[in-house]
């Protein structure tokens, strides 16, 4: 306080009590700086005191600043709690000359964990909600990351305190994390206790037909299934077909949870869609379905042949190696090359990729083509030249195409290019014919696929060390 009002006294009113100007910042969530460098001391002024007390459990302390200073950073605060800050100017016998008023301040630190809970769970979804997280000092909270199975799954505002998850495989585990973010993008709290659950539901095992086809009656097997937890309780099983033809649905019996097999009888010869139903206590859920083809076929003698009787056509097949009993039993003829591209409205590929059968399907061999002819191809990309294949498309001399490979996939298939240029023109173009069809090359990525694949592997390495000790060769 100044004894006059121009603002340049440097004297003072030694009658008016003097307060100490405070100005107070935040270093991070354990430092203050404190700074009083506008007080101007008098020749008394021997030291400073900064006191601060700790209003969450009453600690005090104190801390000595030298004249010359006028300003000092405090340490080792508390992340999130509240404290008391005045500073003091003493003389030489400590007596107070001068203080400041008492500030008031909360430390900074990153929100608390959110504490998330279930709030909702059904086989279609699984609805999470959570308390807001308090935030302390200048920090407020801005909004939440939402992880599964540790990864991001979505980032919501700071009023969204629920997230919904959807399309969960049955059984399958899943863990979330809910993390608060803050005002301070540096500052973030630490991740929730992780939610861990089973999705709810029943996941089929395999489901197959194992007979050979020839006896009358199918036989399927299947596999135990997984249940959601040991409370949920398997009560049996049910078998149901549906006639592709005439979509007449029929029950097949039912069988109690210690079964895994069945032998049905009496299916008329024809196409059939077949499943198994599996009822729990909470549940209904059913097996990936099969397709069979049921009826014993006669000898040569007394039907038409295999093809004729299923497709109506006559089959022509070109082979390096001719198997003749084949194609009596089955009711195909072999012919050469140049024969099958010239008499065929369709033309199906089933060749390994070998220099011999690289591009077999050429410009040359489409040139050799009936009009309006069909090509399907679901061995390898590389036996069809894909560009010879566009020119002949184009020109109208096919009729179409149905390709589940092309010679330059890996470049493209199983890679998301919805958001990318495709330099491939010539894959561009394929796409884009409304006369062809392109399928991604990946039947095998079924369960029951990769299930056979794995099991055939292992049988096939049993097979040969067997053979080896058969024939006395040691490992």
């Amino acid at each position: 306080y100044y004894d006059n009002d121009d603002g340049n006294a440097t004297s003072f009113d030694r009658s008016v009590a003097r307060i100490i100007p405070l100005t107070i910042e935040s270093i991070n969530e354990e430092k203050l700086h404190i700074d009083w460098t506008s007080f101007l001391p008098t020749e008394e002024v021997r030291t400073y005191y900064i006191h601060y007390t700790c209003l969450n459990n009453g600690e005090v302390k104190s801390m000595k600043v030298a004249k010359r200073f006028r300003h000092s950073v405090l340490r080792g605060l508390r992340p999130g709690f509240t404290y008391g800050i005045s500073v003091m100017a003493v003389d030489k016998s400590n007596g107070v000359l001068y203080t400041s008023d008492k500030s008031t301040v909360q430390m900074n630190a990153p929100p608390n964990a959110p504490i998330v809970a279930i709030s909702e769970r059904t086989t279609d979804r699984v609805k999470l909600e959570w308390r807001p997280a308090a935030s302390y000092g200048e920090i407020t909270v801005v909004g939440y990351k939402i992880f599964v199975n540790n990864r991001l799954a979505a980032i919501l505002a700071h009023d969204q305190l629920s997230y919904t998850l959807t399309n969960g495989l049955p059984c399958d585990i899943y863990i979330v994390h809910v993390q608060a973010l803050s005002s301070d993008k540096n500052v973030l709290s630490p991740m929730s206790r992780g939610i861990k659950f089973a999705w709810p539901g029943v996941k089929p095992g395999a489901f197959k037909r194992i007979d050979d086809g020839q006896t009358g009656a199918v036989i399927v097997v299947w596999e135990n299934p997984q249940l959601e937890d040991e409370t949920e309780k398997l009560l049996g099983y049910r078998i149901r077909s549906e006639n592709v033809t005439t979509l007449a649905v029929r029950s097949h019996g039912e069988y109690d949870a210690a079964t895994n097999q069945a032998t049905i009888h009496n299916l008329t010869s024809g196409k059939y869609r077949l499943w198994l139903e599996i009822q729990t206590e909470n549940h209904c859920v059913c097996a990936r379905p099969i397709i069979i083809v049921s009826g014993r076929f006669g000898s040569l003698r007394n039907r038409a042949s295999s093809y004729d009787a299923r497709f109506g056509c006559k089959v022509l097949a070109y082979d390096i190696k001719p198997n003749e009993n084949a194609a009596r039993e089955q009711g195909f003829q072999y012919v050469t090359i140049d024969e099958l591209l010239t008499e065929s409205d369709i033309i199906s590929l089933h060749a390994p990729l070998n220099d011999s059968t690289y591009h077999l399907i050429n410009r040359e061999a489409l040139n050799k083509m009936k009009f309006d002819a069909m090509l399907i191809n679901t061995s390898r990309g590389p036996l069809v030249d894909a560009k010879a294949l566009v020119d002949c498309l184009k020109s109208g001399k096919l009729r179409g195409a149905a390709l589940d490979v092309y010679e330059h996939e890996d470049k493209y298939f199983y890679k998301n290019y919805s958001q990318r240029i495709m330099n491939d023109d010539i894959l561009a173009r394929l796409i884009s014919m409304h006369n062809t069809i392109m399928t991604s090359h990946q039947a095998f990525l079924t369960e029951e696929a990769l299930k056979t694949i794995a099991e055939s592997i292992i049988q096939n390495f049993l097979e040969f060390f067997n053979q080896l000790q058969t024939d006395g060769v040691k490992e």
